[in-house]
C-alpha cells in the first residue's frame, strides 16, 4: 500500500476557505435573525388580536344594559377609526417625505452618470 502523503493547503487557498466561513456564519445569522423577526411579529400580531377580542368579549357580556353597551361599543370603535386614521395619514406624509428624498438621490446620481457622458461627447465633437 503507497504512503499518502498530506498536502498542506496553499495560504491562498486557506484564506478562500475562511472567508467563505465567515460569510456562511454572517448569512445564518442574518437567517436566523430574519426568523425571529418574524416569530416577534407574529407575536405581536397575535397580542393585537387577542386584545382586540378580549375588548370586545369585555363590552358584549358586561352587565349593562345592551342600549348602554352598543353605545359604548359604537363610540370606542368610532375613536378607534379615527386613531386609525390619524396614523394612516402620519405614515402617508413620513413615507412621502421618503419618496421625494429617494427622489433626490435618484435624480442626483443620474445627473452625475449623465454629466461625464456629455463631456465625452462634447470632446468627440470638438475633435
Amino acid at each position: 500500500m503507497p504512503k499518502v502523503k498530506a498536502k498542506l493547503l496553499k495560504k491562498e487557498d486557506r484564506l478562500m476557505l475562511k472567508e467563505y466561513l465567515e460569510k456562511a456564519k454572517e448569512y445564518k445569522k442574518r437567517k436566523e435573525l430574519k426568523e425571529r423577526k418574524k416569530a416577534a411579529a407574529k407575536v405581536g400580531a397575535g397580542l393585537a388580536a387577542g386584545s382586540i377580542i378580549g375588548l370586545a368579549a369585555g363590552i358584549l357580556l358586561a352587565p349593562k344594559a345592551g342600549k348602554e353597551v352598543r353605545g359604548e361599543f359604537a363610540k370606542k370603535a368610532a375613536e378607534a377609526i379615527r386613531q386609525g386614521k390619524g396614523l394612516m395619514q402620519e405614515k402617508k406624509v413620513r413615507l412621502a417625505g421618503l419618496r421625494a428624498k429617494i427622489a433626490e438621490k435618484v435624480n442626483a446620481g443620474q445627473s452625475e452618470a449623465t454629466e461625464p457622458k456629455a463631456e465625452t461627447e462634447a470632446k468627440e465633437e470638438n475633435q
